[in-house]
């Protein structure tokens, strides 16, 4: 894509999302969305810097240049706020949380950071989140890996949910900084989310995430008997299995650098169909081939 075909395709994005959130506010099925944008690593690792940068434009008389969308506000407010101290679940009031969270933390700890999140308040009432390491060494989040700083966003907000049920979580590109396996690994946990009782959104470019989610779903169609073999066997439980009937998929298509094509994909019994992935994958098998052939 050009820089000019990127920012198309990122405001026709923005502008889907905020269609879909309203239809769901609309239609009661859920009022309040978290957004967690393709570039939360950055905002995460630089959001002391963001604030301080546009307290000083702000109150120092000078002109701020940042140009954001809303959910990216959105996300940065309430990130903010569970920083300072201010987030507040309005939709569940209750001082229990729900179970299914701390369901979801632990699969997040033991199968894809291997390790904590650690909050630790300032003299100043600050949270300041560091990873605490399998051999328990505490480690600032510059120094933690990519994958750990992507996922720190929707860890601490989990944590900060009394209830999962009926959150709209708008996810761009889960499987960011992820290794193929831990992939595997986040879409299992996309599964978990929605048969926790939220709704999420997202967007991917991963055929490891696309692939696992059909698998989740050819596991809704096994016996009984060989779904508990195959779940026992990969320490999972049926909160990783999914009907056919709960998801649904669409492919973007360019077509020749004019215009966006959105075609629905088939969601059977076999997952989701993939053709567009399959396409590119035999391609370079073919590309491969042909390579091998020449030095051989």
């Amino acid at each position: 894509m050009t820089p000019n075909e990127d920012l198309v395709y990122h405001s026709a994005l923005n502008i889907i999302f905020q269609e879909i959130r309203n239809n769901f506010i609309k239609h009661q099925i859920s009022n309040k969305t978290f957004y967690f944008p393709a570039s939360r690593t950055g905002f995460v690792l630089a959001f002391d810097e963001i604030v301080s940068g546009v307290l000083r434009g702000q109150f120092g008389g000078k002109p701020t240049t940042t140009k954001m969308t809303e959910p990216m506000i959105d996300f940065i407010s309430n990130f903010s706020d569970i920083k300072s101290g201010n987030f507040f679940d309005e939709k569940n009031k209750r001082d229990t949380k729900d179970n299914h969270i701390q369901k979801l933390f632990e699969f997040i700890e033991k199968r894809i950071i291997k390790g904590k999140i650690l909050e630790e308040s300032t003299a100043q009432n600050y949270t300041q989140f560091y990873l605490e390491t399998s051999n328990k060494e505490k480690l600032n989040l510059h120094l933690s890996s990519s994958a750990t700083v992507e996922l720190l966003p929707l860890i601490i907000f989990l944590k900060h949910f009394s209830s999962i049920e009926d959150r709209l979580l708008v996810i761009e590109e889960p499987e960011a900084h992820l290794h193929p396996k831990a992939q595997i690994e986040m879409a299992r946990l996309l599964v978990m989310l929605s048969n926790a009782g939220a709704k999420v959104l997202l967007t991917t470019h991963s055929d490891y995430i696309l692939n696992e989610i059909s698998n989740c779903i050819k596991l809704s169609n096994a016996s009984t008997e060989k779904k508990k073999k195959y779940l026992e066997r990969y320490e999972l439980d049926e909160s990783t299995v999914i009907s056919s009937n709960d998801v649904s998929a669409y492919l973007f298509k360019d077509i020749e650098g004019e215009k966006v094509e959105v075609d629905a994909l088939i969601i059977d019994e076999y997952g989701i169909a993939n053709d567009n992935f399959d396409d590119i994958l035999d391609e370079l098998l073919e590309r491969t081939d042909e390579i091998n052939e020449m030095v051989l």
